[in-house]
């Protein structure tokens, strides 16, 4: 635990003080938001690699389809690379954000989170978002305009929706729809990264990553409901009651799969994505259906992770569809 009169911490894991120099305060921090920060990060180092090398093939499913089927030079290599590295940095920026300003509803709902349990403090964990967002704007302004002006703008939004509009906004549901929308960033980098001119696709694949992601963060507020009532959270769970939250998930998840069959119905997405989609899709709907039977924190959580990890499953099969697309 955090020590006032030393100055250290003190973690489960090491069994002894870590210094607060700039570096160790660094990795400390990085260590202990990948472990325990969340669901299936929270045994170790083995389980926060494979959770990072699973995001990373998640990430590499919108960024092939922005490239298309066909071959890959050394140059495009090299920008997806640096794409895939730019999505990592802001999206665990904005999460670290997105603890910092939650940190009061955690400690009720979520109380094996860093700073519920006292690993790190606030300011470190605020030190390393700002240098991971800053480190993506960097990169960004080495890729082309476009990439810059949406990193940017990404950093804008941060800043409002968690100094601001999160805890301060009383619009119902604003928090996940606020929250949900920085999934739209990923595909729209992706494709402007690449130079894409693709609009179309990439407005659809826009709408399946943000109409899916809303889903599983509506589900993730039947969950959270006690804490963001007490934290002034105004989430469709807090204003309209659990019942109501799934039945809104249940009906964002429905239109993310429309929105994925019409983007493998109108492009060269095969098989795979298709299989993935229906039955991915399939046991997320039971699991929304049986937390519609029993509405409650368990039933919200377990929706949760299951639209969550069908998610990701899409974009592994959306990227290895690509890559035998590309092969053949």
């Amino acid at each position: 635990m955090d020590s006032s009169t030393t100055g250290e911490v003190t973690t489960e894991t090491d069994g002894g003080p870590l210094r607060n120099g700039p570096i160790a305060t660094y990795l400390r921090t990085l260590h202990v938001y990948f472990t325990v920060s969340r669901e299936g990060f929270q045994t170790g180092w083995w389980t926060a690699v494979i959770g990072l090398v699973v995001f990373a093939f998640e990430l590499t499913g919108p960024m092939l389809l922005a490239h298309g089927y066909r071959p890959y030079p050394a140059a495009t290599i090299g920008v997806m690379l640096k794409g895939l590295f730019v999505v990592y940095l802001l999206t665990f920026g904005g999460l670290m954000l997105n603890d910092i300003c939650d940190r009061g509803a955690d400690e009720i709902t979520n109380p094996n989170r860093p700073l519920p349990r006292g690993l790190i403090q606030s300011r470190d964990l605020f030190v390393v978002a700002a240098s991971l967002l800053l480190a993506a704007v960097a990169i960004c302004y080495t890729l082309n305009r476009a990439s810059f002006l949406l990193s940017l703008a990404v950093l804008c939004h941060f800043a409002i929706h968690y100094g601001y509009s999160k805890r301060n906004l009383r619009v119902p549901g604003a928090p996940e729809f606020l929250t949900s929308s920085q999934s739209a960033f990923v595909p729209v980098f992706c494709f402007l990264a690449l130079g894409s001119p693709d609009l179309r696709l990439m407005l659809l694949v826009t709408a399946f990553a943000w109409l899916e992601v809303l889903s599983y963060t509506i589900a993730g507020g039947i969950k959270d409901r006690e804490g963001d009532q007490r934290n002034g959270v105004c989430t469709i769970a807090v204003a309209f009651g659990n019942a109501a939250a799934a039945r809104l998930s249940l009906a964002f998840f429905g239109a993310a799969f429309l929105s994925a069959l019409w983007m493998w119905k109108t492009s060269d997405l095969g098989l795979v994505f298709l299989a993935g989609l229906l039955a991915a899709s399939a046991y997320t709907a039971r699991v929304h259906v049986k937390t519609l039977a029993a509405p409650g924190p368990e039933t919200g959580k377990r929706s949760f992770l299951v639209a969550g990890y069908a998610f990701g499953g899409l974009m592994v099969a959306m990227g290895i569809d690509v890559i035998l697309n590309t092969w053949r």
